[in-house]
């Protein structure tokens, strides 16, 4: 319920908020188009997520994949850093290598099979789908401003605890969502 469109809105708002930290950036006039882009499309995620989040509306397959390509776009273009990147988006991409390592490893079964066992499945049928959307966006909104404020280094370092936090996270979620459904 909505978890897209608001991780998809703490990047943004996080690229539009690094366009201004960063003095580099802000004052380089090509930057300032770019920084109110990723403002404009973190208010219309942000605008949006009241409807995703109460399952008024549902994204599918081809808006999820646009929100991804756009971020994507938005990241490399306004020369956001690998580190940041992958803070901000930390949460599924961590998800999606704990998936695959998951369905190779443990489960013994193809990678490209689909299963209802990621992270926000899992979380959501011990709380909730709300209140697990809200948590996992709270998160990535965490870690969004963690890649505002934090530098190079401190970035990295962060970027590897919370991995092995999220990973954790994972792995214990996943063990009380398979007891949940026996």
């Amino acid at each position: 319920r909505g978890l897209a469109v608001g991780v998809s809105g703490i990047g943004f708002l996080t690229l539009g908020l690094l366009g201004i930290v960063r003095p580099e950036l802000f004052f380089d006039p090509g930057h300032v188009h770019l920084t109110q882009a990723n403002f404009f499309l973190g208010g219309c995620m942000a605008g949006g997520f009241w409807m995703f989040w109460k399952g008024k509306i549902i994204l599918g397959d081809t808006g999820s994949q646009v929100l991804g390509f756009l971020l994507a776009g938005m990241a490399i273009f306004s020369g956001a850093k690998i580190a940041t990147t992958l803070l901000v988006l930390g949460l599924p991409i961590l998800d999606a290598v704990f998936v695959v390592f998951r369905r190779v490893f443990w489960d013994r079964k193809s990678p490209f099979q689909g299963d209802l066992f990621h992270l926000p499945h899992n979380l959501s049928r011990l709380v909730g789908e709300s209140k697990a959307a809200l948590f996992l966006v709270l998160l990535s909104g965490v870690l969004g401003s963690i890649a505002v404020f934090f530098s190079g280094t401190g970035k990295m370092v962060v970027l590897g605890i919370v991995g092995v936090l999220i990973l954790i996270l994972c792995g214990c979620v996943y063990k009380k969502g398979l007891t949940t459904l026996e």
